[in-house]
């Protein structure tokens, strides 16, 4: 069943409501489309989303740098504590275990950070005008457009996130 999110209250409603049930506001019409509109619709949602995961494919290259990099830094302050403590394995082992979750946290940060990154960059406004522009074209809601990407789409997809900014 679909659900209709109140642009006001933010609460979801049930898209036979006419007025949300929250807030009293009243909500959008839907016009319901036919099994062949919906059907080309959801393969266009579909190529979005694959060319969504191609440019986040294309972070994969930085992020391996970056994780080799922290990995070669990790192995060089290893060594040189163990230079500089040859005596004393617990303090190199703690360093050694402190800098690795230190490393490894900064890793994780670059991973999101490269991710969203690219994730922006694919879903740029030409993308964002191309998709208004094939609703005007088809004669689509925006509101339909939203509703049989939810359908369409897992709910942890890249362009299900990114639904708010059309």
């Amino acid at each position: 069943m679909s659900l209709i999110i109140c642009k006001f209250c933010k609460s979801e409603n049930n898209t036979e409501s006419e007025r949300c049930f929250s807030c009293n506001a009243p909500l959008p019409k839907i016009n319901a489309l036919s099994e062949k509109a919906k059907e080309h619709l959801s393969n266009y949602i579909n190529s979005i989303e694959k060319r969504l995961k191609a440019e986040k494919k294309k972070a994969d290259t930085p992020l391996f740098i970056t994780f080799t990099l922290v990995l070669l830094v990790w192995i060089f302050s290893s060594f040189v504590s163990y230079k500089s403590f040859p005596d004393d394995t617990g303090i190199i082992i703690t360093f050694s275990i402190i800098l690795g979750a230190g490393l490894f946290l900064a890793w994780g940060g670059s991973i999101s950070y490269f991710e969203q990154k690219a994730i922006d960059k694919a879903f740029n406004p030409k993308i964002k005008d191309e998709i208004v522009e094939y609703l005007k074209e088809m004669k689509i809601s925006e509101l339909n457009f939203k509703i049989t990407a939810t359908e369409t789409l897992p709910n942890k997809s890249l362009l299900t996130s990114l639904l708010d900014n059309i």
